[in-house]
């Protein structure tokens, strides 16, 4: 289990975004306290759980919407669609190239290559989330809201909490 230092220095290692981030920092600094202090998993709680989503939650919102970050991460091929609705852009069937644009990021970055096992669990669970949000009725969620949230779910996941 990493500590809150290690949990904030991950997620800014893999999404690019500074941990000095006027957003995520000034939330770290409100969540310090609610993130996991020493690397013991029978030590965890739900409240820390709860604290590892916000942080993931604000760096994500910080890399899908700074058009410099996004496009290093991602490459430029969201661009154009972000404000799309993610229902046409990322369609319902795990075939959709468009998905592979965020999965594959997400997967290379938060997993890399080291356990491909990790990488096919990551890339299921991402598949069947966008599978989810592209049956969301209502207001349809934009590509950018889709995109934060996949990224979101991974960097919130064990993947990145645990080392």
């Amino acid at each position: 289990m990493r500590n809150f230092a290690e949990i904030n220095a991950t997620m800014s290692t893999i999404t690019g975004v500074p941990a000095t981030n006027q957003t995520v920092n000034t939330l770290y600094g409100t969540l310090q306290q609610s993130l996991p202090p020493a690397p013991q998993l029978d030590a965890f709680l739900a409240s820390q759980q709860t604290a590892i989503s916000q942080m993931a939650s604000a760096y994500c919102q910080q890399l899908v919407g700074t058009q410099s970050l996004r496009d290093a991460f991602f490459g430029t091929g969201l661009d154009a669609n972000i404000s799309a609705t993610s229902a046409a852009f990322f369609g319902n069937s795990s075939a959709n190239t468009n998905r592979s644009i965020v999965i594959n990021a997400l997967t290379s970055h938060a997993v890399g290559t080291a356990n491909p096992n990790y990488a096919t669990a990551v890339s299921g669970e991402l598949n069947a989330l966008f599978n989810y949000i592209a049956s969301v009725s209502g207001t349809p969620p934009t590509v950018q809201s889709a995109t934060a949230a996949a990224c979101s779910a991974v960097l919130g996941s064990a993947v990145v909490s645990l080392k």
